[in-house]
């Protein structure tokens, strides 16, 4: 028996079952994680529970562990441990601006705002509202939500505002949410980091697989197919080999360089353009010709695709001007930010044969109102930005955010490719990447979109 117990205790095995409330679920992952590692011989049951079921299923025996808030109720009869002090933020639309936002890091400062908060019955609703009342605030709160989802739904497309606990902001999607400008970020000495990679292999090849879509003419050839038609004529009067190309990246950063060695076996001439001029090696390599500003390499090139960061430096870099100076029928494919490209130009463009086509998954604002002019111009071929968003890219979205936020709970360096913005300046792969300053101006239009 002495034998049995020892060999338990070494190597655990079972089914551990978990109750959760909602808000704490980030946190709860990695705390399994942790005992995943100690013991590979347990299976877990997470449940998302409210803090009165989890209670009376600890009660019964229907629960072995629970994670809530801590309070007199919950500390009568439970063995309980106390893990992290909770944090609150201010959850804004995108377009807020930092003027309008400025000053609302206090309770007592948000007052005069539309809220969006959780379900009343939920626990953290309660702690919510004993904030406001603590702080003499009456909150206007105009929509209640039942799950994270609705709640930041709601206020990317409503307009509204929310407060959230800081262990869920891991959680809380991006497009159309202003949580902090990389400026705001600087001045206020908010650490931002990103999962640097995990998805610059997807959107590498999302970018092959539109220049193969544009040159080779194929999604109206499809049509044709799906329409009942066999007009080979018509297929082939828009089509090319991209054999013999030129074809240039703006940037070649970890998605440029990506690009370019996916294109290399298609025997294209390869150019590129950055600030930060890549290995004689890579060059050598790559047979790649490098060219000291976009201008000069977009006058040479057949096929452009973009794959730098939105900055100040790059916000409507293609505009009218720059389009111009490209050769007469060439393609831009743009993954990066629909913003570097003036949405106006493109269209034009397209419409007079000065540009072939157009395609890219990136929009401004996002998401894309319906009567936004790129899902009706002539040969685009859009996505809504799910380049970097395969299952292959979202497992690794996971692990980096775990590895993001154990560096920070734990008090350790989070490595330079992940970080963009800390100690109160640009850092790591930000300080490589971007500059200093806002270029987020007019993402208030998304508040035109309406889910169909």
């Amino acid at each position: 028996m002495r034998q049995d117990a020892s060999a338990a205790r070494v190597s655990l095995s079972g089914t551990l079952r978990v109750g959760v409330i909602p808000t704490t679920l980030p946190v709860v992952s990695l705390l399994l994680a942790s005992c995943r590692a100690e013991h590979a011989g347990i299976r877990y049951s997470l449940r998302s529970l409210s803090s009165d079921a989890i209670l009376r299923q600890l009660d019964e025996f229907e629960l072995d562990i629970g994670f809530t808030y801590l309070d007199n109720e919950v500390q009568a009869g439970f063995a309980v441990s106390r893990l992290y002090r909770e944090r609150y933020v201010l959850m804004s639309p995108a377009g807020c601006g930092e003027g309008a936002c400025a000053g609302l890091d206090r309770w007592d400062a948000m007052g005069g705002l539309d809220l969006c908060l959780l379900d009343a019955s939920m626990q953290n609703r309660q702690v919510i509202n004993a904030a406001f009342r603590r702080a003499g605030v009456q909150p206007t709160v105009v929509a209640e939500a039942d799950s994270l989802l609705a709640l930041t739904s709601t206020v990317q497309h409503v307009r509204m505002h929310s407060v959230l606990p800081h262990s869920l902001l891991g959680s809380v999607p991006g497009n159309g949410l202003f949580a902090a400008t990389l400026l705001a970020a600087v001045e206020r000495g908010i650490t931002v980091a990103e999962v640097t990679y995990s998805d610059s292999i997807s959107v590498a090849e999302h970018v092959v697989m539109m220049i193969l879509s544009q040159v080779r003419n194929y999604l109206p050839s499809h049509e044709w197919v799906k329409q009942g038609g066999w007009n080979i004529a018509d297929c082939v009067a828009r089509a090319y080999d991209l054999k013999g190309m030129h074809v240039g990246t703006v940037a070649a950063g970890r998605i440029g360089t990506a690009v370019l060695r996916r294109l290399k076996p298609f025997d294209v001439k390869l150019h590129y353009t950055d600030r930060h001029r890549l290995p004689e090696q890579v060059e050598r390599e790559l047979n790649l010709t490098w060219h000291p500003s976009v201008e000069s390499m977009v006058s040479v090139c057949d096929v452009v695709t973009i794959n730098c960061p939105l900055h100040p430096e790059t916000e409507h870099l293609f505009d009218a001007k720059m389009i111009a100076k490209m050769k007469r029928g060439a393609y831009i494919i743009n993954t990066a930010r629909g913003k570097i490209c003036d949405r106006d130009a493109i269209v034009s463009a397209l419409e007079s044969g000065q540009l072939a086509g157009y395609a890219g998954d990136v929009w401004f604002p996002q998401p894309a109102p319906r009567d936004h002019p790129w899902r009706s111009m002539p040969h685009q071929g859009m996505t809504p930005h799910t380049s970097g968003t395969t299952l292959s890219a979202q497992a690794r979205y996971a692990a980096g955010t775990r590895e993001i936020l154990e560096c920070w709970f734990a008090g350790k360096p989070i490595r330079d490719e992940y970080l963009i913005v800390d100690g109160g300046r640009l850092a790591g792969v930000g300080a490589h990447s971007y500059s200093a300053g806002n270029a987020t101006a007019g993402s208030e239009e998304a508040g035109r979109y309406q889910p169909a």
